[in-house]
């Protein structure tokens, strides 16, 4: 009877000596990926160009808005890239950004624009030097997506800040493997067509992504979604393409929010180890944390409150069947929107903080002569 404490002592010890060792073990190993995963983090400088613009203001809250700058490379210098698109003859040369896609997040989180400018919009280049290099490019006046070639993605967004006036805190990157991962990784989403799309080479038209569907909805991934977003022909134009990549990633966050992803952690972790491998971005979220903390904002973002709109432009007097350029007056009333956050979409509601009474109401008489109001009207 003595001895029967003492066995029920030694095997309480014993008990909590292994159950000590599991907690441990599974901490090390959590720490150790977590560590793997930010040793894993592609980065590089988040401004390469001169650039003046200056961050929004503060709202009452203290808050201000995020802007990330998402661009696709055409790279074609891996075996991987070059599978999927391109041919042997353009291993090389300079990167092309031909997705170009603004994601403004408002300072009170409660609404979104996904900004695109069409990759042959001409613009003021500024001169840009290569981190990686050191190579200084003199300014110039060029396509868009050459910028990526000059001086990385540092140098697309001091463009992007200069032809705006938006202030840019970080930018994304990926290449034709890294969306094929993520599509797979996200499992697919939800993409819709009128008619049948067959995007092939012909006799009018060289090239063609391969994407082939029939009219209605369709669940792509892998290199079908990126047959998606990188085809034109299909769509008429670069501005149709820029709508149908818009419809893909509405479509991916419903997907991702519908999934529960953001509350269940393996899922999380899978589709992390994914974003690591596919992504490069901006040194100043290098972290597995800090890119964690961006998705948990626009998360919070209602999905009915995302708004998709390119770049009002025109067609390029240099070379109007090829290129365009900013429809000034309209695209400076846009980025004029961004830079004060005014949300774009009209599910917000009544934005009023002030009572009505605080309302200056109408004079009794005119107070400027009606014969001197001029009245503009714009098309939408």
């Amino acid at each position: 009877g003595k001895d029967r404490p003492r066995r029920g002592r030694r095997a309480l010890r014993w008990s909590a000596t292994v159950l000590a060792v599991v907690i441990l073990g599974t901490a090390g190993a959590g720490y150790l990926y977590y560590q793997h995963l930010n040793g894993s983090i592609r980065k590089g400088e988040r401004s390469s160009g001169d650039a003046k613009a200056r961050k929004t203001a503060p709202n009452a809250a203290g808050q201000t808005p995020v802007n990330i700058l998402l661009l696709g490379s055409d790279s074609r210098d891996s075996a991987e890239n070059l599978k999927l698109g391109g041919s042997r003859s353009s291993v090389g040369d300079p990167p092309l950004a031909d997705v170009q896609m603004l994601i403004h997040i408002s300072a009170d989180r409660k609404s979104a624009a996904m900004v695109s400018i069409p990759r042959d919009t001409r613009v003021a280049i500024p001169k840009c030097t290569d981190p990686d290099t050191g190579k200084v490019y003199p300014p110039t006046n060029d396509i868009i997506n050459t910028t990526l070639g000059r001086g990385g993605a540092g140098c697309t967004l001091a463009t992007w800040e200069n032809l705006t006036g938006v202030y840019i805190d970080h930018w994304m990157t990926i290449d034709f493997a890294g969306v094929v991962k993520m599509a797979d990784a996200i499992g697919g989403v939800d993409v819709c067509v009128k008619q049948n799309v067959w995007d092939r080479p012909t006799a009018a038209q060289r090239g063609g992504s391969g994407l082939k569907l029939t009219a209605g909805t369709h669940k792509v991934k892998g290199v079908q979604a990126l047959q998606w977003l990188r085809t034109r022909h299909a769509w008429g134009s670069d501005l149709m393409r820029a709508r149908a990549q818009h419809m893909y990633l509405n479509s991916m966050i419903r997907t991702l929010k519908s999934q529960n992803v953001f509350t269940d952690s393996g899922r999380l972790m899978d589709l992390a180890d994914s974003a690591v491998n596919s992504l490069k971005v901006s040194e100043e979220i290098g972290t597995v944390k800090k890119l964690y903390d961006l998705a948990m904002e626009m998360k919070s973002v209602p999905t009915n409150r995302i708004t998709s709109v390119t770049m009002p432009n025109l067609p390029d007097p240099q070379d109007p069947d090829n290129h365009v350029v900013p429809n000034q007056a309209d695209a400076d009333r846009l980025f004029e929107m961004l830079r004060d956050d005014v949300p774009l979409d009209k599910n917000g509601g009544k934005g009023s903080s002030k009572p009505v009474a605080d309302k200056p109401g109408p004079t009794k008489t005119p107070s400027t002569d009606p014969s001197r109001l001029g009245v503009l009207v714009r098309n939408a």
